[in-house]
């Protein structure tokens, strides 16, 4: 039984947009020469850093030391009427910890105290192998393009799943031809990850740089 409703698909919206630039800023940063020092390697990499969390619901538990999901908070409002949202946004979280570990760390300083973050090293050259160490309060921590794919690769399959919960909602309710409904199911998250298993990953990110 499908329960989506016409709440949640007005409230997808700006998820999908994010997920869509998420996705977009990951693929660019696969295209770009890391010894060029006029790519913005960095601000690519910080909208990434800004986007992750307004797309998985976390956060610190200090009694238990370790993140958790924010209950009720962003799409988990509606985990009674998408129920493998909860599920799959915990696999994520587990299968993910350190890398999301690392993201919200530099996020909370970038927003308290944007000097307060420095990257110290970039080095790249394969898309493989692309990582950026970033230093705060005198801790070194490393963002890699490894740790940056799997994570949205899991986080596209999730979104593809609520896709397909739209797209059958609109055909229950005759919404077939509904621009808002098609904008929404025009292509599948999922489709990106084929981008990013092919080999011509690095050209597809070159050629999405402004010129």
């Amino acid at each position: 039984m499908n329960t989506m409703t016409v709440k949640i698909t007005n409230a997808l919206y700006r998820y999908f947009k994010g997920l869509y630039e998420l996705n977009q800023n990951i693929i660019i940063l696969c295209g770009i020469d890391t010894l060029d020092k006029d790519c913005q390697f960095e601000d690519y990499l910080e909208n990434v850093i800004h986007l992750v969390p307004k797309l998985i619901p976390y956060k610190y538990d200090k009694k238990g030391k370790i993140y958790k999901l924010e209950n009720r908070d962003g799409l988990l409002e509606f985990e009674n009427e998408i129920p493998f949202l909860k599920t799959d946004y915990k696999n994520i979280l587990e299968d993910h910890m350190m890398f999301l570990t690392n993201i919200k760390a530099i996020r909370n300083k970038l927003e308290h105290k944007i000097h307060g973050v420095t990257y110290m090293e970039l080095s790249g050259g394969n898309v493989w192998l692309f990582e950026i160490i970033y230093n705060i309060n005198k801790d070194n921590i490393k963002i890699t393009a490894s740790d940056l794919i799997a994570f949205v690769k899991d986080l596209n399959i999730l979104f593809s799943k609520i896709q397909m919960q739209i797209k059958n909602f609109s055909y229950d309710e005759n919404k077939n031809d509904c621009p808002y409904y098609r904008r929404l199911t025009k292509f599948f998250f999922q489709d990106f990850n084929k981008i990013y298993d092919c080999d011509f990953i690095a050209t597809f990110g070159k050629v999405m740089l402004p010129f």
